[in-house]
């Protein structure tokens, strides 16, 4: 009898353990616990804002209105409902802006509205049924700096939730829960991304997409004629505005004029680039083209650290 209790009581102990395993397994744990300083820079892509932020006080304690902003920043871009945003996710983000070193994290999604995400769902979009994004443990984000793979691979080395590369999307998916990691889609060149003035036939185009620190890049000018004296200036995003980094002056004379440029040119592209803030060399970046008041935009395209 004594011998039949003690085995009940053990095979009582062995399923705790065994389920205790299978969640510590797939599930992250509560606190993410990664180094974090406690300061956010945010832009939100589909309400074109940006919010440089403190959130935790000198004691490293969450600071309630700092919060509340971060909510609102990040709200339901469908219906402008907010709702409490896990603060894991803040704080994930914070470290990964501390990690890469790199300026603003640029959320595509947080915070989805029930109602929001019902209507995308019948638009036919693919989006879950269920999806974290209504409970405030979801976040779809991008980073101009670094290249979304290594975002990915990183976070997906850290196990504390579940992680998505949306490589053609330029986004990183992470939610709080579950553990996994998958590859939703592979990057693709994309020389067509921008905001271009379609009022004119100049076509200014870059032969890449992304771009490391010493690799060359072609300017291809389509549209632009003979002793027309037209001025390129780059231009850079930065929190959430574009900003003129004027380099230099062409005088175009060809009909089709390809310029070879090396992203690092001696020290020409950075140094310029650091009087403005200490901004990065590393980013989203365009060429504008302007003539006798009418402009056009390049693509855009990316110079990344990693």
């Amino acid at each position: 009898m004594l011998f039949q209790r003690t085995l009940a009581h053990i095979s009582r102990f062995v399923l705790f353990l065994l389920i205790s395993l299978f969640f510590v397994g797939n599930y992250a744990i509560a606190d993410i616990s990664l180094p974090h300083d406690g300061k956010i820079r945010f832009y939100a892509y589909h309400v074109d804002e940006f919010l440089e932020i403190q959130y935790l006080d000198e004691n490293h304690q969450w600071i309630e209105s700092a919060h509340k902003k971060i909510n609102f920043l990040l709200r339901s871009r469908g219906d402008n409902k907010v709702f409490p945003i896990d603060r894991r996710l803040i704080e994930l983000a914070d470290h990964l802006q501390d990690h890469f070193k790199i300026d603003t994290i640029e959320v595509i999604c947080g915070y989805r509205s029930p109602e929001f995400n019902a209507k995308l769902k019948d638009e036919g979009h693919r989006v879950a049924g269920e999806s974290k994004h209504m409970k405030g443990l979801a976040m779809d984000f991008h980073i101009d700096e670094i290249n979304e793979r290594a975002i990915f691979d990183y976070i997906a080395s850290l196990k504390i939730g579940g992680v998505g590369y949306y490589g053609s999307n330029l986004m990183i998916h992470f939610q709080i829960g579950k553990l996994w990691s998958k590859v939703q889609n592979a990057f693709k060149e994309n020389t067509g991304v921008g905001v271009f003035n379609k009022k004119i036939p100049v076509v200014i185009r870059t032969d890449k997409f992304f771009y490391a620190q010493k690799d060359k890049m072609t300017l291809f000018l389509d549209g632009v004629y003979e002793n027309v004296e037209a001025q390129l200036k780059l231009q850079k995003f930065y929190r959430g505005k574009w900003v003129s980094v004027p380099l230099s002056r062409f005088a175009v004379k060809d009909e089709r004029v390809q310029l070879t440029k090396t992203i690092k040119q001696g020290l020409i592209l950075k140094s310029v680039l650091n009087k403005i803030e200490n901004m990065s060399i590393f980013g989203k970046f365009r060429w504008r083209y302007k003539d006798k008041g009418q402009w056009q935009n390049s693509n855009e395209f990316y110079v990344k650290k990693i």
